[in-house]
């Protein structure tokens, strides 16, 4: 009786601090902004707002279809064009910019006529930008995708786990001359608690547990490196073939990082397809605003994302090679 008393009252107590904690995260606007997906490994809640003053003070807010952006409809607007940009947390604008200032919404303000909606997911990867553009990109109808890639972006394709946030997810190999996608393992238990509940959430944060569950179960494509350097441009192929079935111009975006001083494998891969596809790229290591020795102003001191310098140094880069191709993009109608 008493053990069922005691229970009962750790079962309360635990509901109500479940409960409070909730209530403390909408005041305070420091909402969870992720949570699982069975085919991307995890998305942007619709609706979500954070307040993130870790480094640098910046509101995060979602909006109704899951994006860091103003609401834009699925339906076309007369007479204007449309670009979505794909990215990991550069493009979403983590470490302390608004949303306002991310070159996303600055490259819509220097292209009169267009709309540029940031597709942007923290942690995302080449693998899962590709399927993100599949399932929920396309339906926007682009005239442009924007696909940037990273140093970062290349590992993790081959593996079914995220080392950056210590998330399970998908991931791609070849079989002959076929990419093959393989699905995010399924969920555990602790994975399901830290995903429905603020208080197992904040615990997973703060004691990397996720992280140490499926760093033991880790999956990964067994591959050598020119063997994933192949899966990798075949990825960046997949992805534009895409576009080209749907009518949509793909264009490829190299960022650096802030200490980057070698060419990466992502970089090899992008100048690969570009070239044999005949696809626009445009590397931003081999423009002198990013050249190695003056690259540092673009960045947070104490972050490795781009501050608002940096976006507003990708956005013009993005608009003179718009501008310079295509002037704006073909307008479709609705």
């Amino acid at each position: 009786m008493k053990l069922g008393f005691a229970l009962g009252g750790a079962a309360l107590a635990l509901g109500m601090s479940e409960v409070a904690g909730r209530v403390y995260a909408g005041l305070a606007r420091k909402e969870r902004i992720l949570t699982a997906d069975a085919i991307l490994g995890w998305r942007p809640i619709p609706g979500a707002v954070q307040f993130d003053d870790d480094l640098y003070p910046h509101l995060i807010e979602i909006n109704s279809q899951g994006l860091r952006d103003r609401e834009y409809t699925y339906a076309r607007t007369p007479n204007v064009g449309r670009i979505v940009v794909l990215g990991d947390s550069v493009v979403f604008g983590s470490g302390g910019v608004d949303a306002d200032k991310c070159f996303t919404e600055l490259l819509e303000e220097s292209l009169p006529g267009v709309e540029v909606i940031n597709l942007g997911v923290p942690a995302f990867s080449t693998d899962q930008e590709y399927l993100y553009l599949r399932e929920e990109g396309l339906r926007y109808r682009p005239d442009v995708v924007v696909l940037c890639l990273f140093s970062n972006d290349f590992d993790p394709c081959f593996t079914s786990y995220c080392d950056s946030n210590g998330k399970p997810k998908g991931y791609v190999s070849l079989q002959g001359d076929r990419l093959v996608f393989h699905d995010p393992p399924e969920l555990g238990w602790w994975d399901r608690l830290a995903y429905a509940s603020y208080l197992f959430g904040l615990a997973d944060r703060r004691l990397s547990l996720s992280a140490r569950f499926h760093e033991r179960s880790r999956r990964e494509a067994n591959l050598d490196p020119a063997a994933r350097l192949r899966t990798y441009e075949a990825l960046l192929d997949e992805v534009v073939t895409l576009c080209e079935e749907h009518e949509t111009s793909p264009v490829m975006v190299y960022i650096p990082s802030k200490a980057q001083t070698l060419n990466t494998s992502v970089q090899q891969a992008m100048h690969t397809v570009a070239e044999r596809r005949t696809v626009w790229a445009l590397d931003l290591t081999r423009r002198e605003s990013f050249a190695n020795g003056s690259r540092q102003r673009f960045y947070f001191e104490r972050d490795l994302h781009l501050n608002e310098a940096g976006h507003r140094a990708v956005a013009d880069a993005l608009q003179e090679l718009l501008a310079d191709r295509i002037g704006s993009p073909v307008v479709r109608g609705p």
